[in-house]
This record gives C-alpha cells, structure tokens and sequence, in this order.
C-alpha cells in the first residue's frame, strides 16, 4: 500500500533535511491543524457507569471511591493523549486540495511512501497506525469499548482516529506512538516524489541531488487535458548514480550457515542467502543463516536468516524462488564472491 506526504515550498530545507536523514516528526494533537484532535465524548460511557455504580452503592456505599477512582484515571487517561505523536499522511496523491493546502498550491512536492516498509523499522514497536473515519459526531466511549485498551492499535484509533466529515477530502492514513518526536524510518520506503506544478526547477534539482543514490523515481504533475483532474508524468534522475545509498557489505560470523546433512541441495541456497543479507543496508553481521523448522515443508522450504541492526536481531524468512530472484540483483561479483 501507498501512502503520501505533502510537503510546501516554505520549509523546504527543513523537509529536505529530514528525507536526507531518513526520519519525520511526529507532532501532538494539539500542534495539528484540527482543534478537534482528540475531542472523546464520555458522557455515555459516564452515564453507564452512574447507573451501573449506583445499584451498587445502595447496598455497599463503600465501592463509591473505587467508583470515583476509576473515573479519575480514566480522564487522565484521555489527558495523556495530549502527549501522543501523530504523523498524518493521505492515501491520494492527486487530490487538488490536498496540493492547494499543504504542498502551498502546488509550489511543494509530495513523498510517495511503501506503508509496510515506512512501519516496519526500530521504532515500530510503539507504533499503531490506521484509516482516519469521518463521521458527522465525535468518537464516544461505552462501556463495551472498554475491550479496546487491551489493543493499542484500536485504543489508538478510538482516541484519535474519528474526525468531521470536513476531512474527508484527506483520506488519511495516521501513525500514532505514545511520545510526539523525530521517528527514523528505512530509507528504503521512500518510493517517489511528486514535484508540483509550480514547483521551482531549482527546487527539484536540489532535492535529486541530495537524494541520489537511492533509486528513487521522480515525477512532475500535470493537468490532465482541458480539464480538472491531475496526472504525472515520469521525469528522469538529474543525479543517477551508480553508488548506492548506504552501500554495505557487512560480515558473515563463523559457523553461520546452519547446513542440513538432510538437505545437502539446500546448502547453496544458503551460501546465497548469506550474501544477499550482508548487503542488507543496516546489517552489521550476520548471525544465522539456515532451514526454517516453523514453517519449512518437503515441496516448499523456507529458510531463514538472522543478522545484527541497531542493538537487536533481525530475522527473516525467505522462500527458494526469493533467493533466487534477490541473488541475482547482486552486481558486485568483481569484489566479492558469489556461490
């Protein structure tokens, strides 16, 4: 799945600095553009609590403080939202408000991200993230939603995931953590960018030349015939390269390849695999390479590798045909070894 950032002309060394760096921030609720972000109505839930507490209490008065306990923290659980970051994107990359409201009337760009690989990074632990609805009334609580605090994701949606239908031209898709902040992503999920109609070519030519190296492709909207609707066209790489971004060939640890004396022809695959994942981008070793017992079969086995990043192991599963298909992408056969 796709997902968008819009971005102005106005903060341009800014925004351009933060794709270098390969990270984004995530405000709070209340530095977003909707004063609404985060408006719960608890009145329902409340009055389901009175009712329920109050036959209660006509028969032991003393539950009355664990009453008012409950909806003291239950507030202060509402406050805490004002602390959440929230990074806001669309799922629409052609939308003509979107570009009139925040890429400053077409004088900004928009990014093109991979949402599965934007999520998946060091920081996604915290994350939840969702399809923001838009409905004609706040998010209210009930007491049968009391099930969502065991789930971030929902929680998450629930508290700050229903705005006015005023929104709705945004189709946007959110990211929520429990702390506003800078967040790094892998490069790698920045896709595209989308330079506007009025974008400067001084602009756009700073922006491929910091950005080179990680094949990213570029593209410049246009009008669509005589009419209202917005199209690209694909545009080339002022800055193409053949030196790769974060190019990285790191080392395999003795005695990583797991062989199976049962599957003697799964070896090479192996040996493949261990170079493949050495040249992962943020890989600083690799610990592991071998057969998958979890989910391998006979017809079709999985093998796994496990290597180092950023103070953790990381471990991924990879079919034959993957292999395959990833090792022959490998072009650098002059200075290192290929089985």
């Amino acid at each position: 799945m796709k997902v968008y950032k819009y971005r102005g002309c106005s903060e341009f060394d800014r925004d351009l600095k933060s794709l270098v760096n390969n990270e984004f921030y995530m405000p709070t609720p209340r530095n977003l553009n909707d004063p609404c972000e985060g408006l719960i109505s608890t009145d329902i839930l409340f009055a389901e609590l009175d009712n329920v507490f109050g036959n209660v209490l006509k028969v032991n008065p003393d539950v009355k403080s664990s009453f008012l306990n409950f909806k003291n923290d239950f507030l202060s659980l509402m406050k805490s939202v004002e602390k959440f970051g929230v990074y806001s994107l669309s799922q629409n990359k052609h939308d003509e408000l979107l570009w009139a409201h925040y890429a400053e009337s077409h004088k900004g760009f928009c990014i093109e991200y991979d949402l599965e690989q934007l999520i998946l990074h060091e920081n996604s632990y915290d994350l939840s993230h969702f399809s923001v609805k838009y409905n004609d009334q706040p998010s209210a609580f009930k007491l049968t939603d009391m099930s969502d605090f065991k789930n971030p994701n929902k929680l998450s949606s629930k508290l700050l995931g229903i705005k006015s239908k005023s929104w709705e031209y945004e189709n946007e898709y959110r990211f929520v953590t429990a702390n506003a902040g800078i967040k790094k992503y892998d490069f790698r999920a920045l896709k595209s960018v989308y330079f506007g109609l009025r974008m400067e070519d001084e602009l756009i030519d700073k922006l491929m030349q910091a950005l080179k190296g990680r094949n990213i492709k570029y593209y410049k909207v246009q009008l669509k015939g005589h009419s209202f609707e917005l199209t690209d066209e694909k545009i080339p790489d002022r800055y193409s390269t053949q030196n790769k971004y974060m190019y990285n060939i790191s080392r395999i640890e003795e005695g990583a390849i797991f062989e199976d004396p049962a599957h003697p022809e799964l070896t090479p695959y192996m040996l493949k695999l261990a170079e493949i994942t050495r040249r992962e981008p943020y890989c600083q070793k690799v610990q592991g390479v071998g057969l998958s017992d979890e989910k391998a079969t006979n017809d079709k086995p999985l093998l796994f590798a496990q290597y180092w990043i950023e103070k953790k192991f990381v471990k991924k599963e990879y079919s034959l045909e993957e292999i395959d298909a990833q090792y022959e992408l490998i072009n650098d056969i002059n200075c290192y070894k290929k089985y």
